[in-house]
């Protein structure tokens, strides 16, 4: 981009083929809100997480597109009655700025408000995601991100919040939990080691961290169909 923020998109192309050629992980990328919330590329991407933004009270801003291809959202503020974001609730960032009048573009920190300021808080989780588990793939990423986020609008995924509010904590808890693997309890999916797989080892898979069957730090559905198999079988 140029001093106005201006710039075509092989440029941007060549840009991510030169970071990717230097092992970059994440790259990082916020461009203009678009009026009619179009499906816009390379948000649309399935290897992109697209982000949008909402204000402190989680509502969703103004300026935020919106859409399908949309994944996650975070703070990025906003004006209250939905005008043009107000000032007082803007973020301190690193930013330029441009004065028109003198043709001078000055680099500092700003307070400014947009997706541009949402966008960087879903990276730099991802960084600190990979930095605690560096095996970890993006479609892993993904999901925890997804799995972990706080639900906002309407129930599951929506085309405004996509699958909700990020929440750091709760990622990295999955992150780290991934990292290291559980003992298998002694007595497999017979939880209560009664000696049988039966309906009270499914209420301790529902209630007890022990339900990690497959040792992964992970209690998912494949350590409930353990249970299921086994107390059917038997």
């Amino acid at each position: 981009m140029d001093k106005d923020g201006q710039g075509e998109l092989s440029a941007i192309i060549t840009g991510f083929n030169y970071a990717v050629s230097q092992g970059t992980d994440i790259i990082n990328m916020s461009l203009d809100y678009q009026n009619g919330n179009p499906t816009a590329y390379p948000a649309a991407y399935n290897e992109v997480v697209a982000v949008g933004s909402v204000n402190k009270s989680n509502q969703h801003a103004s300026y935020s597109n919106t859409g399908n291809h949309l994944e996650l959202v975070t703070y990025g503020e906003d004006s209250i009655d939905g005008s043009y974001p107000n000032p007082l609730q803007w973020i301190y960032s690193s930013y330029y700025k441009i004065d028109w009048n003198a043709s001078v573009v000055y680099i500092g920190e700003y307070l400014y408000a947009g997706t541009s300021q949402a966008t960087p808080q879903v990276s730099g989780l991802i960084a600190l995601m990979i930095a605690a588990n560096p095996n970890l793939t993006a479609i892993e990423i993904k999901t925890i991100l997804r799995q972990t986020a706080t639900d906002l609008g309407d129930p599951g995924k929506d085309d405004i919040f996509g699958y909700g509010l990020i929440n750091p904590a709760a990622a990295l808890n999955t992150t780290n939990l991934s990292l290291t693997p559980t003992t298998q309890p002694s007595c497999g999916a017979d939880l209560d080691c009664s000696g049988s797989v039966n309906i009270q080892d499914y209420q301790a898979w529902l209630n007890s961290s022990s339900g990690d069957l497959n040792g992964n730090g992970i209690i998912e559905i494949t350590d409930l169909v353990n249970v299921l198999y086994l107390w059917i079988k038997i």
